[in-house]
């Protein structure tokens, strides 16, 4: 009898979770929406805060805000999530001509609301419990100053109403604020031939250098040869590798390098600890393929991507890789 009451009971409560989800979804026909209750907002893939744009003159990429329902200064209202807009209320909305723009919803506070744009068609789905969140897409087709508003009866008078500007023409491209330090990926040497083994002489130079990391952000770097990453060096199996090691003499740390495979104490990075202004010199005739900064403080180096890497092409007959 337990058991059976267990039974009855586990399919009532089954029926009732597929009703109230049903409910949840009764939206789904509308346009560009997609609704998941109770769920967080999406992450955002941008560095900055959720609500800030993530194009910046490239109209493929969404430009994405994110707004919050709340109560501010006794009204309902929309309030800005991250970015320029963050903390606002019924923030001003900036995009460009021909830009994609996504809104993100988000209930603050548990009543029922949306978001709708009339100018472009653009509707939400209703967010109906607190941390729901709904998201809206349109392509900025048109310039002018429109208003957003939440389409519940009353929720737009009480409050919930700010504006987007749809500015004309494309949006100017970001000022880089440091050198762009990022190595070209087709920046590699020639394949290297099938040779005999011969002594290949490697110059590494570490630098620190302050380079661009965001549109605002920048970041000091620690590099080979003032890129990231470093040179790719192509040698053939049985070659001996000559790597001279010189630390700028502007660095404030101690910098070495590390020939995972090579053989030797620690693949040379004992013996490479180069001070600043210093050159050490190791040779190596190991099967290694990667290389980066080895010796005290290895993560720290790592993570400041003072890294490259060496590629050996098999011993064989005819051309090399």
């Amino acid at each position: 009898m337990r058991m059976l009451n267990a039974l009855l009971f586990a399919a009532t409560f089954v029926g009732c979770a597929h009703q109230a989800w049903a409910q949840q979804h009764s939206h789904s026909a509308q346009p560009v929406v997609e609704q998941a209750p109770q769920t967080p907002a999406p992450p955002q893939t941008s560095a900055s805060p959720p609500a800030a744009a993530m194009a910046h003159g490239d109209m493929h990429a969404p430009t994405i805000f994110t707004l919050r329902s709340g109560i501010a200064q006794g009204r309902m209202v929309y309030l800005g999530v991250g970015g320029d807009i963050d903390g606002k209320v019924n923030p001003m909305l900036v995009v460009h001509e021909g830009e994609t723009v996504q809104i993100n919803l988000i209930n603050g506070e548990g009543a029922e609301h949306d978001i709708v744009i009339d100018q472009y068609a653009a509707r939400s789905d209703r967010v109906l419990v607190i941390g729901a969140s709904s998201t809206l897409a349109f392509t900025a087709d048109k310039t002018g100053e429109f208003v957003y508003f939440c389409s519940i009866a009353g929720h737009r008078e009480a409050g919930m109403e700010g504006r987007i500007q749809v500015t004309p023409g494309a949006r100017a491209t970001v000022a880089t604020i440091a050198p762009e330090i990022v190595r070209d990926p087709t920046d590699l040497p020639a394949p290297v031939r099938a040779r005999p083994p011969q002594i290949v002489r490697v110059d590494l130079e570490t630098v620190e250098l302050k380079g661009q990391l965001d549109d605002k952000i920048t970041y000091n770097f620690w590099t080979f040869n003032g890129k990231v990453p470093g040179p790719f060096v192509r040698v053939r199996v049985g070659d001996t590798v000559e790597v001279h090691l010189k630390n700028d003499e502007a660095s404030l740390m101690y910098h070495s390098v590390d020939f995972h495979a090579a053989t030797g104490p620690g693949g040379g990075a004992e013996f490479t600890q180069t001070e600043p202004g210093q050159e050490k010199v190791v040779t190596s005739r190991g099967a290694g393929r990667r290389t980066r900064a080895g010796g005290p403080r290895i993560l720290c180096h790592a993570g400041r991507t003072l890294h490259r890497q060496t590629f050996r092409n098999a011993r064989a007959s005819g051309d090399g890789l």
